[in-house]
C-alpha cells in the first residue's frame, strides 16, 4: 500500500486538489526521479534507520514486525536494499504501480477495460537472507542506572557570559545518540499583549529558512547530520506567554555541525514570505480541523473556565474559532519585529544529555550562542490564582463519533507546598494511573468510555494551579459517563483509601517514576526547567520520599481539602444530538 494525502482549507475544492494530487504521484513516471532527489531520500531513510538502532523500544517492536514476515534481519536487508536502489529503480516501479489504473481515491472513475498491476506473488525469505551479511553493529553505550543520584552526580551546571544557563550530563548511549532542549524566554506582559499568536507561530517560523539555507536546504542539511529539530512553544497545560523550545536529537559525531545549524536557524532568520502564507495556510488548516474537534473544544473551553483572563489579556486562552480569526490577521511583519526586538538567550536554559564531549561542547555554546543577547530584558509573566465561579458548558461538534465529558476546578496551591505530595498520588490513583479508580470504573467495569482521565497541575513559581478530570466516550454515553465520574470523585471522597490500594498505588507511582528517569527526554526537560527554577532533582527526591510515608488519613485530609466537586465546571463536548 501507498497512500497520499492532502488537506483542502474551508471553502477550497477538494476535486482540484485531488486532481493536483494525482498529477504530481502519476506524473513521476514521465518526470524521471534524479540523482538529487534520491540522494536527499537516502539519506533521510539512512537517518531513520540509524535512529531507530539506537531506540531500543522503538526497535524491538519493529524487529518483532519484521519476524512475524519470516525473519527479524529482514529488517537489515531492507535497509541495505534501500541504500543500493538506483533512480532508474524508481521510475520504473512508478511507472508500473503509480497509474490510474491501480489508484483508489476519493472520487471513483470506472474504467471500461481496467489495466491491472501485476499481483505480487510470495516471497522466498530463506532464499533472500541466504547470502546476507548485516553492517557495523551499533555500539550499545554504557550501563547507566538511572538514579537521582546518578543523574546528579553526573551533571554539571553553569553560568555562561550573558545569561544562558547550561545543564550537562554526558554518558554512553546506544548509537552514540545525544539530545538538547533549549527554553527560550522572551519578552514581558506589555510586550506581549496582543502578540500571541505571533509568539506561537514565531518558533516554527524560523525553520522556514535562514541567510544562508532555505527551507529545503534545512530539512537536506538536519537529515544528512542525522539530527531530528523541531522548534514549538512551551507547556500545553497552561501556556506560558514568552517561551519557545527547540528540541534536538543526533548523534555525537555530529553535535558541533548540528549546534551550529540551530544557532543559525535562531539568529539569522530570513522570514520568506512565500513560506509564510504556507505556514499560515497549514496552521489555518490544522484549526478548521480542530472546529469538530470535541477534545480541542472540550479542552480550551474548560481552561478557560479553569484560568480565567480577559479576552484582552495575554494569559487568555484562546478556543479554535478565535485562533482562527488571529491567524488570518497576523502579518509576517508581526514576527519580525518580535525576533529582532525580544528574542536572544539571556534568559534561556540549555540542557544537553547523551553522548558528547562536555568541554568542547560548552566551548562552542558559549562562542557561538552564549553571545547573543536578548534586545530587551525577560521579565516573567505571572500566572496568579483566580477563583472561578461553577459553570457548565456543551460544545456540539456534529457528526463526530466520540465525546468529551469533563469536570474540574482551580486550586490555590504551588508545586512546593507541603501538601503537594498528596496532590500528586491523589492523581495518580484517581485517574493518572493504568490502575486508577476513574479508568476502571469508566472503561472496565461499566464499559462506558475508551479512557479516563484526571490531572493535577501546581505552577511553581504562583500560587495558582487546578484540578480536573475527563473521559472520551460515544455521544450516547455522555450524560452517563458524566454522572458515573462524579459518582466516583465522590465516593473517592466520602469512602476513604484501603490499606491495599494505597500500598499498589505507592509502588505503582515509583515504578512510574522510575521509568521516566530511565528516559532521556523526561531528564531533559527536568534539566531545562530546573535551570529556570533553580532546582535540581534533590526538589523531586523530597517529592517522591514523602510520597513513601504518606498516610490513608493523610490523603483523604488533602483530598478534602483541595476537591471540591461543588465548584466543579462541567464541560460536554461532542456530537451531543446523538445522546438519545
Amino acid at each position: 500500500l501507498m497512500y497520499f494525502g492532502a488537506k483542502v482549507r474551508t471553502g477550497g475544492s477538494p476535486e482540484k486538489l485531488l486532481a493536483a494530487l494525482i498529477k504530481a504521484v502519476e506524473g513521476l513516471a514521465r518526470q524521471p526521479v534524479t540523482e538529487v532527489e534520491l540522494d536527499r531520500w537516502r539519506t533521510k531513510s539512512r537517518r531513520e534507520f540509524e535512529l531507530a538502532l539506537t531506540d531500543t523500544a522503538q526497535i524491538g517492536v519493529a524487529l518483532s514486525d519484521w519476524a512475524a514476515m519470516g525473519d527479524w534481519r529482514l529488517f537489515f536487508l531492507t535497509r541495505d536494499r534501500l541504500a543500493a536502489i538506483k533512480a532508474a529503480d524508481a521510475t520504473r516501479v512508478a511507472a508500473s504501480f503509480l497509474k490510474a489504473s491501480n489508484r483508489t481515491s476519493g472520487v471513483f472513475l470506472p474504467s471500461k477495460n481496467p489495466d491491472r498491476s501485476p499481483a505480487a506473488g510470495r516471497a522466498d525469505v530463506a532464499a533472500l537472507m541466504k547470502d546476507w551479511k548485516g553492517g557495523a553493529a551499533v555500539s550499545a553505550g554504557e550501563v547507566f542506572a538511572a538514579t537521582i543520584e546518578n543523574v546528579e552526580k553526573r551533571t554539571t551546571r553553569k553560568e555562561l557570559p550573558g545569561g544562558l544557563s547550561l545543564a550537562l550530563l554526558p554518558k554512553k548511549t546506544k548509537g552514540g545518540v545525544v539530545r538538547m532542549r533549549l527554553a527560550l524566554r522572551f519578552g514581558n506582559e506589555k510586550e506581549l499583549t496582543g502578540k500571541s499568536t505571533a509568539a506561537d507561530l514565531l518558533p516554527q517560523m524560523l525553520m522556514r529558512g535562514t541567510k544562508k539555507h532555505s527551507y529545503q536546504q534545512l530539512k537536506d542539511a538536519f537529515d544528512k547530520l542525522k539530527a531530528e529539530v523541531s522548534f514549538g512553544t512551551g507547556s500545553m497545560m497552561r501556556p506560558s506567554p514568552g517561551v519557545a523550545v527547540v528540541n534536538v536529537k543526533t548523534v555525537r559525531e555530529n553535535l558541533s555541525a548540528v549546534l551550529s545549524l540551530v544557532t543559525e536557524v535562531l539568529r539569522e532568520p530570513a522570514f520568506p514570505k512565500a513560506e509564510f502564507e504556507t505556514l499560515r495556510k497549514e496552521t489555518l488548516a490544522g484549526l478548521e480541523e480542530q472546529l469538530q474537534d470535541p477534545m480541542a473544544n472540550g479542552f480550551s473551553v474548560l481552561f478557560q473556565k479553569l484560568f480565567p483572563a480577559p479576552r484582552t489579556d495575554v494569559r487568555y486562552i484562546t478556543t479554535p474559532k478565535e485562533e482562527i480569526e488571529q491567524v488570518k490577521r497576523l502579518q509576517l511583519a508581526d514576527l519580525v519585529r518580535l525576533h529582532k526586538s525580544q528574542w536572544g538567550v539571556s534568559a534561556a536554559q540549555l540542557a544537553i544529555v547523551g553522548d558528547f564531549d562536555d568541554q568542547a561542547t560548552s566551548g562552542q555554546i558559549e562562542k557561538e550562542l552564549a553571545s547573543w543577547a536578548s534586545a530587551k530584558p525577560y521579565e516573567r509573566i505571572a500566572l496568579p490564582y483566580a477563583e472561578g465561579v461553577a459553570d457548565t458548558a456543551e460544545i456540539d461538534t456534529p457528526d463526530k463519533q466520540m465525546a468529551m465529558v469533563s469536570v474540574g476546578h482551580p486550586i490555590k496551591v504551588r508545586d512546593d507546598h507541603p501538601d503537594y505530595p498528596a496532590l500528586v498520588l491523589i492523581d495518580h490513583m484517581l485517574g493518572g494511573s493504568a490502575n486508577s479508580r476513574l479508568l476502571n470504573r469508566l472503561r472496565q467495569k461499566e464499559g462506558l468510555s475508551y479512557s479516563a482521565f484526571s490531572t493535577i497541575h501546581a505552577e511553581s513559581l504562583d500560587e495558582s494551579g487546578a484540578l480536573f478530570a475527563g473521559a472520551i466516550c460515544a455521544p450516547a454515553n455522555a450524560d452517563k459517563a458524566m454522572a458515573t465520574m462524579l459518582e466516583e470523585i465522590d465516593l473517592f471522597l466520602k469512602k476513604g483509601i484501603p490499606a491495599q490500594e494505597l500500598s499498589d498505588a505507592k509502588k505503582s507511582y515509583a515504578a512510574t517514576w522510575d521509568n521516566n528517569l530511565a528516559e532521556d527526554g523526561f531528564v531533559l526537560s527536568a534539566l531545562t526547567s530546573g535551570l529556570h527554577l533553580k532546582r535540581t532533582f534533590a526538589y523531586w527526591k523530597t517529592i517522591n520520599d514523602r510520597i513513601q510515608t504518606l498516610t490513608a488519613a493523610e490523603i483523604e485530609a488533602t483530598a478534602r481539602t483541595y476537591l471540591q466537586p461543588g465548584r466543579f465546571t462541567r464541560i460536554k463536548a461532542g456530537d451531543l444530538k446523538k445522546k438519545s
